[in-house]
């Protein structure tokens, strides 16, 4: 009777343990981490503002990231801050006192009296005459070098001669291999690309990358920006780019393209939330996918060679 009490608070304990790293999983893939980044420039001459906020399970786990001239990033966890920024203290702290010991320095030094030193007359005649040697060996030294010149001029000339061929002939053969390495390169991808087997890899990967993009968007976007450059061609390029996801944008942002002006300001708030789950389930579609483990393992030897 007594094992089976034992075996069973054994069994209830592990039960328990179970159960709790069952819900903590639970709780990381289902539970939303909510986000709501807020960026703001009032007018071209103003600094720019952001500021960042990211928070999991009823706040237990916060982030912060402020920029107002500098970066700024808080941890929390149960209310409590992380990673505090000690170094930077500390550095402030040691300029501080290197800067007080400069000036100690600088005031004892100032106070303390020059010792007059001037060089005899004998020292410095014996130095000139040490600088005119010096003169003289360096001239000599020269004119030696000048014979040696004129002398091996003929096989200097000879020798740019082969080294420029021999340039040219590495440059051919690098040449010539890098377009070699580039025809193998589009003989490889259009293989790739017309496999029949690669086209329903690459189908699932558009597919679960659209479903991700839609599953993580933010659930509210508002604000105004405008922005221009210096060539109006460059904005209206920006524009054209822009058009292409503006059905997708929502209404409440609004773009303000300035084809007069090279400025940029504005405002904008950006909230909603990621779960775990969605890119995790994405991702395993794509992995176990057969055509995709093919057309990886592919790839991965293509790039080996």
């Amino acid at each position: 009777m007594a094992m089976l009490t034992v075996l069973k608070i054994i069994g209830i304990v592990l039960a328990c343990i179970i159960g709790l790293v069952l819900l903590l999983i639970c709780l990381v893939l289902f539970v939303p981490v909510r986000y709501r980044i807020n960026a703001e420039k009032a007018d071209p001459e103003a600094d720019p503002v952001a500021f960042a906020h990211a928070s999991f399970i009823l706040h237990i786990l916060s982030a912060k990231v402020i920029y107002e001239k500098k970066l700024e990033i808080i941890v929390r966890i149960f209310g409590f801050r992380l990673f505090q920024d000690r170094k930077s203290e500390k550095k402030r702290r040691k300029r501080k006192k290197a800067s007080e010991d400069k000036k100690e320095e600088y005031s004892l030094d100032w106070n303390e009296p020059d010792d007059d030193h001037r060089p005899d007359e004998e020292e410095t005649d014996d130095k000139a005459d040490g600088i005119k040697t010096e003169e003289d060996k360096i001239e000599n030294a020269k004119s030696e070098d000048n014979k040696g010149k004129d002398d091996k001029s003929e096989e200097g000339s000879y020798e740019k001669v082969e080294k420029i061929l021999n340039d040219l002939s590495d440059k051919y053969l690098e040449y010539s291999d890098k377009i070699d390495r580039i025809r193998r390169e589009i003989r490889f991808w259009d293989r790739m690309i017309n496999d029949c087997r690669n086209k329903n890899a690459a189908e699932l990967i558009k597919k679960e990358t659209l479903k991700l993009l839609k599953k993580i968007a933010p659930r509210r976007i508002k604000g105004f920006i405008h922005f221009g450059f210096d060539d109006p061609a460059t904005t209206g390029t920006v524009l054209m780019y822009l058009s292409l996801i503006y059905p997708i944008l929502p209404r409440k942002l609004v773009i303000d393209p300035g084809f007069e002006d090279t400025d940029l300001y504005g405002n904008i708030d950006i909230k909603g939330y990621i779960r775990l789950i969605v890119p995790l389930v994405c991702v395993a579609k794509v992995y176990f996918n057969r055509d995709f483990k093919r057309m990886w393992r592919i790839y991965k030897k293509h790039s080996n060679r």
